[in-house]
């Protein structure tokens, strides 16, 4: 279960898209496009901006097999209500202290099952540089031999 990414496909009309995942801020939201040359971030007011809290909509629809990826990506890098400086020692400055604590953890579960469904290249052998694009990939089946 993904606890903090949200994948859309287009079906040519995709414009809307309600968030399936909690977020503290809505800067910990990023909003990335594949229109099948590879996914590319976009800011809020590019292609797409904010719906009141719980939404996004893209300028325009997304085009047919455009794959939309939300993910919710939270500060880590200091806690959001520090008592010892000040903070409200209360209900709702713990529960988001413990709302950040739980993101983090969720955000670390995704990417750790995301991890153990690729490919990847022993340390031992040389790295590869780049995967083709999503329209030479399609229709086709990776495969191994034991040589």
């Amino acid at each position: 279960m993904e606890y903090s990414n949200q994948t859309v496909v287009s079906d040519g009309t995709l414009q809307l898209v309600s968030l399936t995942f909690p977020y503290i801020d809505k800067v910990d939201v990023h909003v990335s496009v594949d229109f099948g040359d590879g996914p590319e971030e976009y800011a809020p007011g590019t292609i797409w901006d904010w719906v009141g809290s719980e939404a996004i909509r893209f300028n325009e629809p997304l085009p047919d097999g455009a794959v939309a990826q939300l993910q919710r990506q939270t500060e880590i890098g200091d806690i959001l209500n520090k008592f010892t400086l000040g903070a409200m020692f209360n209900a709702p400055t713990l529960d988001e202290n413990f709302d950040q604590l739980l993101y983090i953890a969720q955000e670390y579960s995704d990417v750790r099952e995301a991890a153990g469904k690729s490919l990847r290249v022993p340390s031992t052998e040389a790295p590869v540089t780049a995967l083709p694009g999503r329209s030479e990939r399609s229709g086709k089946l990776v495969a191994f031999d034991s040589a």
